[in-house]
């Protein structure tokens, strides 16, 4: 891509308008031209070149977290996920529809690991398909990607649809045991394995807490903090103050001053 475009074009609508039609000028087709742009900004994105992307402003729809496993969901207003229990630690994103490329980006930079367990959530029609195809795609730049997508046994258990190819749809929305049938599936796809060093991490924490809870030297020292903070507090409360008028009404701290302070003990 010429530099003189990255340069004077900052952000993603500049680069879009301005590159798009130079790209077109030289003889690339408009179907190469998106792919390009498309997939060149997205990397963009990955390694957090602000100059290009600009602010952005959203707030973030991603839950991030420890482990290499990203759960998807294309509707915001359904929560297949929200009987995980926490221990999982997924990274949980939520969209409305296509994954938006600044949250697929937090996702990457959060993940160490060359591969990752992606698990799709998206209705059963070709927009649907469609949505996880580019998530895969994206996210295969960076990673050995294992997908799984949420799939029914039999699609005509559920109220239904005609799509304008002539195939039946069935929205997420319809499926009215959601919950249970991605536990279920989550259940199989993904490894054992995976979560063995954030057990291990977490029954270390367990064990931490309760060795503290009966050490007693903590506890002894815990009663002499205590102690001293009550110490503190009393030779605090025995200094001289004066109430005095100062310019700035809403700031009371700075109208308090002390005047005699006693000798610290």
């Amino acid at each position: 891509m010429d530099e003189k475009y990255i340069g004077e074009h900052k952000t993603i609508r500049a680069i879009w308008y301005s590159m798009k039609p130079y790209m077109q000028s030289v003889g690339i087709t408009d179907k190469v031209a998106t792919r390009y742009i498309g997939e060149w900004l997205w990397k963009q994105f990955v390694v957090g070149d602000r100059e290009v992307y600009g602010e952005i402003g959203n707030s973030s729809r991603v839950q991030k977290n420890k482990l290499p496993i990203v759960l998807f969901c294309e509707k915001n207003t359904l929560n297949p996920f929200a009987d995980l229990p926490e221990y999982i630690y997924a990274n949980v994103y939520m969209a409305s529809g296509q994954a938006n490329s600044y949250e697929l980006a937090n996702i990457v930079n959060a993940i160490d690991s060359p591969d990752i367990f992606l698990y799709l959530v998206t209705d059963f029609d070709k927009a649907g398909e469609d949505i996880g195809k580019s998530l895969t795609s994206k996210l295969g730049l960076f990673f050995n990607v294992y997908v799984e997508k949420f799939n029914v046994d039999f699609i005509s258990a559920y109220e239904t649809y005609i799509q304008p190819n002539g195939d039946e749809g069935l929205e997420l929305d319809a499926v009215y045991d959601l919950e249970e049938k991605v536990l279920e599936d989550l259940e199989e796809f993904l490894p054992y394995g995976l979560f063995k060093d954030v057990a291990i991490e977490d029954r270390t924490w367990l064990e931490y807490q309760d060795l503290m809870c009966k050490d007693a030297v903590l506890i002894e020292l815990d009663k002499q903090a205590e102690d001293r903070k009550r110490d503190l507090w009393e030779i605090a409360d025995e200094y001289d103050y004066a109430y005095t008028e100062r310019s700035n009404l809403y700031n009371l701290t700075d109208r308090v001053v002390v005047t005699k302070p006693t000798a610290s003990k």
